[in-house]
C-alpha cells in the first residue's frame, strides 16, 4: 500500500550529501509530506555520489533493481547525474518508476517538481544555479545523538585531473557567516552535542572579508563556552599557512576536535603535478612538520595507481606515510571518472594497483597499533555517540582528539570524562571516571 504525500530518502556519499538529504527532508516536511518506508512511500529520492566508479555502479544497480508498486515515483539527485551526458540519459531507462532528476545546487524548485511529477507522466530534468538561500534551510535531525551537519560552502576551485566534483558541483561559493552561526545555534538549542562543518573543501571558505580561519575563530568565540564538539571537514593542503593557523586554534579550543583532514593523495612531485594538486612534497613536509607540535590527530587520503605512477613514485608516498604516521589513512584504488583528464591517460594494470594498495594498508595497520599505545592512561573529555548492541563493549565515543574509544556503559549524546585503560591493538578501550 502506498501512503499519499509520503517520502523515503536513500543517501550515498559524504557528509555534505547527508546534509543535503537532511535539508530535503526539512523542506518535504514543510510541504506536508511525511517520511515512511521504501515500500510505502509515494516519492523515493536517491541522493547520489560520483567520487568513485564502484559507488556509481552500486547506485545504478540499486536504481535498476528497485521493485516498486505502480504509483511510486523515483527522483534522483546528488552529484552522479551531472558528471556525464551518458549517465543522465541512461537513468530514465533503468527503472519505469524513475520520474525525474534534480540537481543539488538549489531546492527552490523542489515543490514545483513534486507537483509536476504528480500531475503528468513526463520525465523531468531540473538544473539550477547554486543559491546561497540553500544555507537558510536547517537540516532535519531524525535521530537523537546524530551529528548536526553545517554546510559552509559548496563547490570546488581545484582543477584536479582525476576528480569530477567540480563538474557536478561547480566552482565554490561560500555561505554567509551569520547563517552558519545561526545553524550552529539552532543545533545547540535542540540538544545536539556534535557538529560537523562540511564542504567539498573547507579551506576555500571566503565570505566577504572572512576566510576559513576567521570563520573558525568566530565560531570558537561565539560558542566556546558550550558543551559541544565541532569537527572541521576536509581541507586541501594547497593553502598550508591556513592549515597551520587552524592547528593553532584547535590546540587551545575547548569545543573543536583537535583533528584535521588533509588529503595529500600522493607524495611524489611527478604525480602531484599530473594530478594538478598545486603543491609539492616539500610543501607537505613543511606542513606536517609544522603541525606536529600542536598534537593534532591527522587524517589523510592516498590514491594508489594513478596513471604514470612508477614503483619509485609509490615508494615516495609510502615513505611519507611511514614517516608521519597519520592516525587515519583513507586509501583508494585509482579508477578513472568521466570527463576528467586522468581518464585519457594510460591506465596502470589493476594487479599493480591492488598490490600497492595492500602494501600501504599493511603499513597503516602496523603503525596504528604503535600510535595507539601512546594513548594508554589518557584522561579527558569524550562524547558518547553510538550504541552497538551486538558488541561486547557496547558504547562508542570520540575523545577531544577525535579518537574512537569504546566503553561498557554510557548515555548517547553525553559528554563524559574517561580514562583509556587499554590501547593495545587497533581499538582503544576506556572507562568513564566522571559523568
Amino acid at each position: 500500500m502506498i501512503y499519499p504525500r509520503t517520502f523515503y530518502i536513500e543517501t550515498y556519499g559524504c557528509t555534505f550529501n547527508q546534509a543535503d538529504s537532511a535539508k530535503i527532508t526539512h523542506l518535504l516536511l514543510d510541504f506536508n509530506y511525511l517520511p515512511t518506508s521504501l515500500f510505502h512511500a509515494e516519492f523515493i529520492i536517491i541522493n547520489t555520489c560520483a567520487v568513485k566508479s564502484q559507488t556509481e555502479a552500486k547506485i545504478l544497480h540499486r536504481i535498476k533493481s528497485l521493485s516498486l508498486q505502480e504509483g511510486q515515483k523515483v527522483l534522483v539527485t546528488g552529484c552522479l547525474p551531472w558528471i556525464s551526458e551518458k549517465i543522465l540519459t541512461t537513468l530514465p531507462k533503468l527503472n519505469k518508476n524513475l520520474r525525474g532528476v534534480f540537481d543539488p545546487n538549489s531546492y527552490s524548485h523542489l515543490q514545483h517538481l513534486l507537483e509536476s511529477v504528480n500531475s503528468t507522466k513526463n520525465f523531468y530534468t531540473t538544473r539550477s544555479r547554486k543559491d546561497i538561500a540553500k544555507s537558510k534551510i536547517t537540516p532535519w535531525i531524525s535521530q537523537y545523538g546524530t551529528p548536526g551537519i553545517v554546510q559552509i560552502s559548496e563547490g570546488c576551485n581545484m582543477s584536479c585531473t582525476y576528480c569530477c566534483t567540480q563538474i557536478s558541483r561547480g566552482k565554490a561559493i561560500s555561505y554567509p557567516l551569520e547563517e552558519i552561526l545561526r545553524e550552529i545555534q539552532s543545533y545547540i538549542d535542540n540538544g545536539t552535542k556534535e557538529i560537523f562543518l562540511t564542504a567539498q573543501d573547507c579551506g576555500f571558505y571566503h565570505w566577504e572579508s572572512n576566510q576559513i580561519v576567521d570563520l573558525i575563530r568566530e565560531i570558537d568565540t561565539n560558542f566556546g563556552h558550550e558543551g559541544i564538539f565541532i569537527r572541521i571537514g576536509m581541507t586541501d593542503p594547497i593553502r598550508p599557512e591556513k592549515i597551520i593557523e587552524l592547528a593553532q586554534i584547535l590546540h587551545t579550543s575547548k569545543i573543536f576536535y583537535k583533528f584535521l583532514h588533509i588529503p595529500i593523495q600522493s607524495a611524489s612531485d611527478k604525480i602531484l603535478h599530473l594530478m594538478k594538486r598545486g603543491y609539492t612534497k616539500r610543501n607537505l613536509d613543511d606542513l606536517f612538520q609544522s603541525i606536529q607540535k600542536y598534537n593534532i590527530t591527522i587524517a589523510t587520503d592516498i590514491i594508489c595507481g594513478f596513471p604514470y605512477e612508477t614503483d619509485e613514485d609509490f615508494l615516495q608516498t609510502f615513505d611519507f606515510i611511514k614517516k608521519y604516521k597519520p592516525d587515519i589513512l583513507n586509501i583508494s584504488k585509482f579508477t578513472p571518472r568521466p570527463n576528467t583528464e586522468a581518464k585519457k591517460m594510460p591506465q596502470l594494470d589493476s594487479n599493480i594497483i591492488k598490490k600497492r594498495t595492500q602494501l600501504l594498508t599493511n603499513l597503516y595497520f602496523q603503525y596504528l597499533e604503535q600510535n595507539n599505545l601512546r594513548w594508554n592512561g589518557w584522561k579527558g573529555k569524550a562524547l558518547i555517540h553510538g550504541f552497538q548492541p551486538d558488541k561486547p563493549i557496547k558504547y562508542s565515543c570520540r575523545n577531544e582528539y577525535y579518537k574512537s574509544v569504546v566503553v561498557d556503559k554510557g548515555e548517547i549524546n553525553k559528554i563524559v570524562t574517561l580514562e583509556i585503560i587499554n590501547s593495545s591493538g587497533q581499538v582503544l578501550t576506556g572507562k568513564i571516571i566522571d559523568d
